[in-house]
């Protein structure tokens, strides 16, 4: 953990030196360390184990070995070799290592007489700082300390630290012209480290909204001299700007080097401007004349009118100006746009050509009068379904031929929601009518129309209601319907009396039937229309599977959508086929039970078994009931042979029969009680 948090400071001391551009030389970039030796070899004796690398513990050379895994990544490679100080020259350079008297940081210093090596933490001039072990001899403790780069024998380079590139010093200026500003920074240093220049920025803002600051890229006028050309009037602000500098190096190090703060954009002045409202009709004459120098009036981008109706201040629209000369601008604003009449107010805004933006005038207050609509009546007469509309009007020519459209809201009281416009037609100069088919409202009662007229100019006006008006519906048929049953069939007969027109509004006729054994089982049937008066269902009572009473109910459907209950048929019955009469025989062969049951009655009721059934049972176990199903050996008899011996039982048995009709009716037809099973002897 120590030797994490020790490059954790030395990264951040990187980091802290490359943003804000320190170093002046061509030096590493480096620290020392710190004792990172392993504590599970530090608090052994002097030479009391062997370490990762075959060299003995707390010496000079197995610090360093540990110091080049840890920090350098790299690792020394025994082969074999006598790795005692005074040979770490010598291995190096059989290895293919380079080894002279130019020290670097991550180097190993070595003495040879002395027997000694040392880890190159920093380099100062000619001053050189390493990190040692066991100095003085015998020690075995970490130590730090300064000597002359030509003190040590050698330095080897194993695999050295990298080699950063100072940051160039420089400095920034800013000159103005109108809103154009040049920025221009100019470096200082050496050509090496002028040519790892990447790039230069400049962050830019206004001090009257500093969250717009824009980043800017100079251009590279020469090796040491950028710039940079902005329009400010992107930033739409005068007054205070600050812009920053900042240089990228070519390794992605970025260091600010200028601060360029408080230097002002002053507004251009604009010319003086004023602005009248003249009204012709519905459409606003707004005209701006404008005094100044030409310079200013040429300067002059765009005139603009924000305009709004005070009965609704939110639908503020924008209007641009056409130029009519140097002076003057003009726009005609169609206020029947805002459909609204009242106080208007216009206000007058100036851009120019740089973007910038002022207010130079403000007409309040002044009205947009309703027009005169021509008087209106309405009149509602029905036919039928259909509601006849008529509309009157009096008033000037003017005011007639100033109509666009009349138009009927017209609603069911009944339902309120589905309220319908209607467009009238002109009929000429004074009429407009409209015919409301009220079927479409499918609804009967009361009825209300309200009446609107819009002139050209889009504006509107209610001028009658007519209201409680009443829509009767129309007579329906009388009829009844008679119920015949023929055999499982109920033949469902309905007759209707009325007129032509009555016969023929209706769309169907339904009858809800139902079993009185199972209300819930209520199905809906269909009639088929015979002619204009009849209509007729034939119904299979058989899908119920009940016997018993059932009722029908009947019901029209006419085609405006009313559906009436006409007609109840209740408690005609249905009766259950009758069903052969049966008897049962025993016959015992040894431990079979033989049973045989003969059946009387018509060949329908024969035809109409569908299974027989003799549940058997023993006296002494009566829990054990067993059905068993007979064979139809002809259409009177039906057999069943039973084997007694798979009820583990002697002594009395009986046997009762059962039998099952098609239509799913099951009757016990016979009992034969207290026949004998006997043991053999």
């Amino acid at each position: 953990m120590k030797n994490k948090k020790t490059h954790l400071f030395v990264l951040i001391c990187m980091i802290f030196i490359s943003t804000f551009g320190v170093l002046q030389t061509k030096e590493v970039e480096a620290a020392v360390i710190g004792d990172d030796y392993p504590t599970k070899w530090k608090n052994l004796p002097l030479g009391g184990a062997i370490d990762d690398w075959r060299l003995y513990t707390r010496y000079c050379t197995s610090f360093v070995a540990n110091r080049l895994s840890k920090v350098n990544k790299f690792d020394i490679r025994n082969g074999g070799l006598d790795w005692n100080a005074n040979q770490w020259a010598n291995n190096a350079r059989r290895q293919g290592y380079r080894v002279d008297n130019t020290p670097k940081i991550g180097s190993v210093a070595q003495w040879t007489g002395k027997y000694h090596v040392a880890w190159v933490a920093d380099i100062k001039g000619d001053q050189v700082q390493i990190e040692e072990y066991n100095n003085p001899a015998g020690s075995g403790t970490y130590k730090t300390r300064w000597i002359n780069k030509n003190d040590p024998d050698a330095y080897i380079h194993f695999k050295d630290m990298a080699v950063t590139i100072p940051v160039p010093t420089g400095k920034t200026t800013v000159s103005k012209e109108g809103t154009m500003v040049t920025i221009t920074s100019t470096f200082t240093g050496t050509s090496e480290q002028l040519a790892a220049i990447k790039k230069v920025e400049y962050p830019t803002w206004s001090h009257n909204n500093t969250a717009n600051k824009i980043w800017h890229t100079a251009k590279k006028i020469n090796s040491n001299t950028y710039q940079a050309q902005v329009d400010f009037s992107i930033y739409k602000q005068y007054g205070l700007y600050s812009t920053h500098s900042y240089v990228t190096m070519s390794d992605g190090r970025q260091s600010t080097f200028a601060n360029n703060n408080g230097y002002t954009l002053n507004p251009p002045i604009f010319p003086e401007g004023t602005t009248t409202v003249e009204l012709e009709g519905d459409v606003a004459v707004v005209t701006s004349i404008f005094a100044g120098t030409s310079q200013q009036l040429a300067a002059i981008k765009k005139v603009e009118y924000p305009t709004w109706s005070h009965n609704n201040s939110a639908n503020k629209l924008w209007h641009t100006a056409t130029k009519i000369n140097e002076t003057t601008y003009q726009a005609r604003i169609a206020l029947s746009t805002y459909k609204q009449y009242g106080l208007y107010s216009t206000h007058s805004y100036i851009t120019n050509k740089d973007g910038y933006q002022k207010s130079f005038a403000n007409n309040n207050g002044y009205t947009l009068n309703p027009p005169i609509f021509p008087e209106g009546t309405t009149t509602v007469e029905l036919e039928g379904s259909t509601a006849v509309l008529t509309s009157t009007f009096t008033g000037t020519p003017e005011q007639l031929a100033a109509i666009k459209k009349v138009e009927y809201p017209t609603w069911s009281h009944n339902n309120t929601s589905n309220k319908v416009w209607h467009m009238a037609t002109k009929i000429n100069e004074t009429t407009y009518q409209a015919r409301v088919d009220l079927s479409t409202y499918n609804q009967y009662g009361l009825y209300s129309t309200h009446s609107y007229i819009t002139n050209k100019d889009g504006y509107q006006k209610s001028f009658a209601k007519n209201n409680g008006y009443v829509l009767d519906p129309p007579a329906i048929p009388t009829g009844t319907t008679t119920v015949v049953l023929e055999g499982n069939i109920a033949v469902l007969t309905s007759t209707f009396t009325g007129t032509s027109e009555q016969l023929a509004a209706i769309k169907k006729v339904e009858y809800p039937t139902w079993s009185h054994n199972n209300t819930p089982n209520k199905i809906w049937h269909m009639a088929t229309k015979i002619n204009e008066t009849t209509y007729q269902a034939r119904i299979d009572l058989s899908v119920y599977d009940q016997y018993g009473l059932y009722s029908t109910h009947s019901y029209l459907t006419m085609n405006d959508g009313r559906e009436i209950s006409f007609a109840k048929n209740n408690g005609y019955v249905l009766d259950p086929p009758a069903i052969p009469t049966g008897t049962t025989t025993v016959v015992l062969e040894g431990n079979i039970a033989v049973l045989t049951s003969t059946f009387t009655g018509t060949s329908e009721q024969l035809a109409a078994i569908k299974k027989v059934e003799y549940p058997t049972w023993s006296h002494n176990n009566t829990p054990n009931k067993i059905w068993h199903m007979a064979t139809k050996i002809n259409e009177t008899t039906y057999q069943a042979r039973i084997d007694l011996s798979i009820y583990d039982q002697y002594g009395l048995y009986s046997t009762h029969s059962y039998l099952t009709m098609n239509d799913g009716r099951e009757i016990s037809f016979a009992t034969n009680n207290g026949y004998t099973f006997e043991k053999p002897q």
